[in-house]
């Protein structure tokens, strides 16, 4: 319950100062113009109308204002000072750590841009982009959190967290892979078995190749039993289609010496 309450207050403060940090990005705008919007910021087009001016209604209690500038572009970011980069990295990569989904992801995407333009304190960086992967992780896309922690690692590479966290990672995206191989097995079983039956060569061929550009694993494959379709077409008259297949099971064999269980050798 207090740990509870200590996080929501963090949060609000941390929100606060990102608020006061896209008031001075707000005020740097004309800048980025390249003359749209005149030569200075003195021919900005200001709202004339009291209420868009003067917002606060009183008597009235006014809800809680949200950071809502989660997309800024490099351009406009590089108006601010270094020393300032440092702290907008800081207080997003704070704000999506006690955050989930989305909205975490958005401020630890915040947090690492700034990185790319400015120097960033290295435990900003990695914290920051520790959140990111874990976000991207979540949305099924793990390579991508692979690639980012992969600065991290450069970073920090004895931060012992940060290497349970790639291991973590590394083995989901490895299941993910194996199941979308393992359909495309499946499809293609099914697509070589036609092609044999029908003498399409040039279906062969094409599918023999697809299939070589696959990352198999002795346990899809064997899970699938490609390699009976494949067998035949090593047997081919045609040298086109016989070669690359004889190529495939030289692969198969070395995947199951390398990856086959003990007990079922």
């Amino acid at each position: 319950m207090e740990g509870g309450r200590h996080k929501a207050l963090a949060l609000k403060r941390w929100r606060r100062i990102l608020l006061w940090f896209e008031e001075m990005l707000d005020s740097r705008k004309w800048k980025t113009q390249e003359g749209k919007a005149g030569d200075s910021m003195y021919d900005l087009q200001w709202d004339d109308e009291p209420q868009k001016q003067f917002p606060f209604k009183p008597g009235g209690r006014s809800e809680e204002k949200l950071p809502s500038m989660l997309q800024v572009e490099d351009a406009l970011l590089k108006q601010l000072l270094g020393c300032i980069h440092c702290q907008w990295a800081r207080a997003h990569g704070a704000a999506a750590a006690l955050l989930n989904g989305e909205l975490s992801r958005k401020h630890a995407q915040c947090a690492v841009q700034a990185c790319g333009v400015s120097r960033i304190p290295a435990d900003v960086e990695v914290k920051s982009r520790c959140t990111l992967a874990w976000r991207l992780s979540e949305d099924g896309k793990s390579a991508e959190a692979l690639a980012v922690l992969k600065e991290a690692q450069a970073l920090d590479p004895q931060n012992t967290e940060l290497k349970d966290q790639v291991a973590v990672i590394t083995q989901k995206d490895n299941e993910t892979k194996s199941i979308s191989t393992l359909e495309a097995l499946k499809s293609l079983k099914q697509d070589l078995s036609d092609s044999f039956e029908a003498n399409d060569v040039g279906g062969l061929k094409l599918f023999l190749q697809e299939l070589d550009s696959l990352p198999l694993t002795w346990e899809v494959a064997s899970e699938t039993k490609i390699g009976k379709e494949v067998g035949m077409c090593a047997k081919h008259p045609d040298a086109a289609v016989a070669e690359p297949a004889k190529s495939i099971i030289a692969r198969l064999h070395k995947l199951a010496k390398a990856e086959r269980p003990l007990w079922v050798r």
